[in-house]
């Protein structure tokens, strides 16, 4: 495989007559889009909200992990411009903060493996 991608299908390849009377294979295709991590996830996550606090901070944050992951399925490398993925260092008042975000990333994934990820709005309350 490639470095920095994924192949789509099921694994099997076979052939197909195509309409124009050509042979159209359906072998996987290679998509270059990686996924991002849950890491990059709890990143975007920080630096979203590392300035916001107050009581629905962390509905806000699963809120956000649920559109980043949605906006990633739907449209891979085109999905909605967030803040960075990146964080160099986290000053230590701000610790909680990035373990915080780290954790609903964690979560947010966890429901997606169990196939319980929500529109985000569904998941703001009003």
């Amino acid at each position: 495989m490639p470095a920095g991608g994924e192949w789509t299908g099921d694994g099997s390849v076979g052939v197909q007559i195509a309409e124009d009377g050509g042979l159209q294979s359906d072998a996987p295709k290679y998509s270059p889009y990686v996924k991002m991590t849950t890491r990059q996830v709890g990143n975007i996550i920080f630096n979203e909200t590392r300035s916001l606090s107050g009581p629905d901070i962390d509905d806000a944050r699963n809120a956000i992990a649920h559109v980043i992951r949605n906006g990633e399925a739907a449209r891979g490398e085109n999905r909605p411009i967030t803040a960075s993925s990146d964080v160099d260092n986290v000053p230590s008042g701000e610790e909680n903060t990035y373990q915080a975000s780290q954790n609903t990333a964690s979560q947010a994934e966890a429901s997606v493996v169990k196939g319980s990820i929500q529109p985000a709005a569904q998941l703001i309350s009003t």
